[in-house]
């Protein structure tokens, strides 16, 4: 376990969960949990904002880390992955802002096929694991 991220602080980086999972909290109150998968961290980066809530992961957690500029790279590699990736931010960003259904995983996509998860085995080829 250990924390991912803190809210407040300004985003540097997009996370993508291999195995295990996340837990997200906003003031201390569980919203959501995201799993293997999924990403986490993209409201910042696309939305350009702070980091709206805190990341802790459940137990052994591994991750793939993207910097900033490395994300604006893919998405210029996979065309559609900014629409895919745009949709889950605005989605996480109402969920926690509504303070409706928290814990309820609605604002959760798992990426079975299309840009998303075209990138993510493109990241499971050329990413480092990093384990929390």
């Amino acid at each position: 376990g250990g924390v991912i991220m803190a809210a407040g602080t300004k985003p540097t980086s997009i996370f993508f969960v291999r195995s295990g999972a996340v837990t997200v909290r906003v003031n201390g109150e569980e919203v959501s949990r995201i799993e293997s998968g999924q990403c986490l961290g993209e409201v910042g980066l696309l939305l350009g904002e702070r980091r709206i809530a805190d990341v802790e992961a459940c137990g052994r957690t591994e991750l793939f880390e993207l910097m900033e500029q490395d994300l604006w790279m893919a998405l210029d590699m996979f065309p559609g992955l900014y629409k895919q990736l745009h949709k889950v931010a605005m989605m996480r960003y109402d969920h926690v802002q509504s303070r409706e259904d928290w814990g309820a995983d609605k604002a959760n996509i798992i990426a079975t096929e299309g840009p998303l998860r075209e990138f993510q085995t493109f990241l499971k080829h050329v990413s480092s694991v990093i384990p929390w």
